[in-house]
């Protein structure tokens, strides 16, 4: 949790470039107001992510090399560098199922002047945040006991 914290920083340094070049451009979304919102939706997506790795990483260590390879195809399945609008019907079907898609539209939503927020996928986000957060919970808190034996 200390890690997730200490990158807190260069989330808002990235968040402030972010709303810099969308004044600069001009296409800044009145609803920038709610993204400490959305930045704490983040933070708890991320915490049930972290605490779920972390505790599974004690047990296996093989999750050390495993996880770059899952992040970064993680960054090819989210609609970071493309827009969920411009898929196909079957393949955004796909995509929204995806828990960093919800938060992602709802982070674009929230910066740019774009007319309506897609609500499955945020819907889903929302399901599978407080899946993971619980069960990232459940998992850390049953797997604790065991950690200092395992290290």
């Amino acid at each position: 949790m200390a890690s997730l914290v200490a990158s807190l920083p260069a989330l808002a340094i990235t968040a402030l470039a972010t709303l810099i070049v969308a004044i600069g451009v001009g296409d800044l979304s009145p609803r920038v107001v709610m993204l400490p919102v959305a930045a704490v939706w983040l933070f708890l997506f991320t915490a049930g992510v972290v605490a779920i790795s972390s505790a599974i990483t004690v047990r296996f260590r093989d999750m050390l090399n495993i996880l770059p390879f899952l992040l970064q195809v993680g960054v090819f399945v989210s609609p970071i560098g493309y827009p969920r609008s411009e898929l196909g019907t079957n393949v955004q079907r796909i995509v929204d199922l995806n828990p960093l898609t919800g938060i992602i539209e709802t982070w674009r939503w929230m910066v740019l002047p774009l007319e309506s927020l897609p609500i499955f996928p945020v819907a889903v986000s929302l399901a599978e945040t407080a899946i993971l957060l619980v069960a990232g919970w459940f998992i850390f808190s049953r797997l604790e006991v065991k950690m200092a034996d395992e290290i």
